[in-house]
């Protein structure tokens, strides 16, 4: 990786063939320069200055002391012109988290005058919740902000799981596709590994109930790909058993697939509140895993306005298949 300079910003080499947009951070210590890959986080808060140049867009970000931030400058080199961002930063969790999603570029899957869909990041809000208030950055924004129009969330993930998100790019489009997930028209796809060994394949059929006390019809149809067994003593047993599955929700309700395979003793590793407290605690203790272990990978549906079929499928991330090397299960065919 060529090197840069933290000012003046130089950009690095650059390649035709990205498809996305990649950006390097220098951050100068007093002894030594440290260049991050994008998307990738740090673990110390640096002190010094930390630069930000990306091969396309001209962007430089600069932070005169990173210990009592307030807000985030960017220079816009081809424009020669200078904007200030807003953000609160309390701790440094909180700079992390900001930090890692304003300079990481969303991926984009599949884009075209009428729709765009994207590989959302776990820990990444579609919108402004009342459950997250505490959330500075979201997914409608940061898509707005990437390709410089208005955005139309078609459905909604969890703030926990990743994968495809599909956005339309105006409303005449977002009635035509919200009409057609309302319609069961539209296949959903997630990878999640679960503790214990699931049944081979299942229905499940289980009406949960909303935050307004409403019961609504919920069904969950999936089937199991791999088993794992590792050794990792839990309660008194010398290993712990997981499985990878697939699972296909055929109605949308909030945080339905996570109360499905906790309503079957089979929970999503990782998943909080509706998951096993002690599981979770155990790998966070032992991997460092704080994620949740749930990927939208697939997204089938009909063009809006075009008709044809498209068939969007979303790469799982680098944590997902850590534990899936963990686990010495073969995600090559979801990376």
């Amino acid at each position: 990786m060529k090197r840069f300079e933290s000012c003046p910003v130089r950009a690095t080499k650059k390649n035709t063939t990205l498809k996305r947009w990649r950006f390097f951070y220098t951050i100068n210590s007093a002894n030594r320069n440290h260049i991050l890959r994008g998307g990738q986080r740090f673990e110390s808060s640096p002190r010094r200055l930390l630069t930000k140049a990306s091969e396309k867009s001209g962007l430089f970000c600069f932070y005169p002391s990173l210990s009592n931030i307030r807000c985030i400058h960017t220079l816009d080199i081809r424009n020669n012109c200078r904007k200030k961002h807003r953000i609160k930063i309390s701790n440094k969790s909180d700079f992390t988290r900001n930090l890692f999603y304003f300079c990481r570029m969303l991926e984009i899957l599949y884009q075209d005058e009428y729709i765009i869909a994207i590989n959302k990041p776990s820990g990444l809000l579609v919108h402004k919740s009342f459950y997250a208030r505490d959330a500075k950055v979201y997914a409608i924004q940061e898509l707005r902000n990437q390709i410089g129009q208005h955005v139309y969330p078609v459905h909604r993930l969890d703030r926990k799981t990743s994968g495809v998100l599909l956005f339309a790019l105006d409303k005449d489009v977002l009635k035509i596709m919200n009409d057609r997930f309302a319609t069961r028209e539209v296949e959903k796809k997630y990878l999640a590994i679960l503790r214990g060994w699931s049944p081979e394949e299942l229905t499940i059929d289980y009406d949960l109930t909303n935050d307004d006390d409403i019961t609504q019809n919920a069904i969950t149809y999936f089937h199991r790909l791999q088993n794992a067994e590792v050794e990792l003593e839990f309660n008194n047993k010398p290993t712990s058993r997981y499985c990878l599955v697939e699972a296909i929700p055929e109605t949308g309700r909030m945080h339905q697939l996570r109360k499905h395979f906790k309503h079957i003793f089979h929970p999503i590793l990782g998943s909080r509140p509706h998951g096993c407290n002690k599981q979770n605690k155990l790998w966070l203790e032992n991997y460092n895993l704080t994620g949740m272990m749930l990927h939208a990978h697939q997204l089938v549906f009909n063009h809006p306005i075009k008709n044809e079929q498209l068939i969007l499928n979303a790469k799982i991330n680098e944590e997902f298949s850590r534990v899936g090397t963990v686990l010495n299960l073969d995600l090559s065919k979801y990376k």
